[in-house]
């Protein structure tokens, strides 16, 4: 729960800076009761599952919000490696866009809200992709220089040992697609000029981005915490005041 619930923390530490201890010690009070009405919540994020995202939505009674999106890479790209081409390049971008448009992805129904900016990162985590896929070139040369003069010696072994070659690179090279892992994060940062009137959220994510199977959100307030799920199916939940 700690990535979903970042932005919660952020705003506790902000208001413990401005001196703001009674606002500070209430939101941490809310946070923590939270933790345990969410524990689903928590124990999803556990895991790297495609498919499934995680949201926190943080408001104060100011009206500052904060919103954060977290979910595989392979939900947004179609692909969780770094991008290795143009076309996947393209892909990245024009997905990031779309995620960068947050009034558009979600609406937090009679809260009157408006989204300021938008951040998108991501971690995907390719150094054990490289490490195989240098190693195995190095040793691919290798690899050619004994086949011809293997096939100098041998002409009927040459085709059978050239296909052993590449059908272990092929199933090399998938291996390492499997154990390649990344997630995406989206923070959003905006207002409500009504924030205690929030009755709901809606999101259009589920028809942006169709990999997207559903979404376990938290919502934290100086009054309310709510734990609550999105669907294609249910794509509005009630944050009832």
């Amino acid at each position: 729960m700690e990535c979903g619930l970042r932005p919660v923390w952020r705003y506790i530490i902000t208001l413990l800076t401005a001196g703001n201890t009674h606002n500070a010690i209430r939101m941490f009070v809310v946070t923590f009761t939270a933790l345990t009405a969410i524990a689903l919540v928590t124990a999803a994020q556990s895991a790297h599952v495609h498919g499934h995202a995680e949201m926190a939505i943080a408001v104060e009674s100011d009206g500052r919000l904060q919103i954060e999106l977290t979910s595989p890479a392979y939900d947004f790209y179609g692909f969780e490696h770094a991008p290795r081409n143009d076309e996947q390049r393209a892909t990245t971008e024009t997905a990031d866009a779309t995620l960068r448009q947050g009034a558009t992805l979600f609406s937090l129904i009679d809260g009157n809200c408006t989204f300021d900016t938008a951040d998108v990162s991501r971690d995907q985590d390719d150094a054990h992709d490289e490490h195989h896929h240098d190693g195995h070139d190095h040793e691919d040369g290798h690899d050619h220089e004994a086949h011809h003069d293997h096939h100098a010696e041998h002409h009927h072994e040459d085709g059978h040992d050239h296909e052993d070659h590449h059908e272990h690179h092929a199933e090399h090279e998938g291996h390492e697609a499997e154990e390649t892992h990344g997630n995406v994060r989206v923070t959003y940062s905006g207002r409500c000029a009504a924030p205690a009137r929030i009755s709901g959220i809606a999101t259009t994510l589920f028809s942006a981005f169709p990999q997207l199977e559903r979404v376990d959100g938290v919502f934290l307030s100086e009054q309310r915490q709510l734990a609550f799920e999105l669907t294609p199916s249910q794509e509005r939940a009630r944050l009832p005041r």
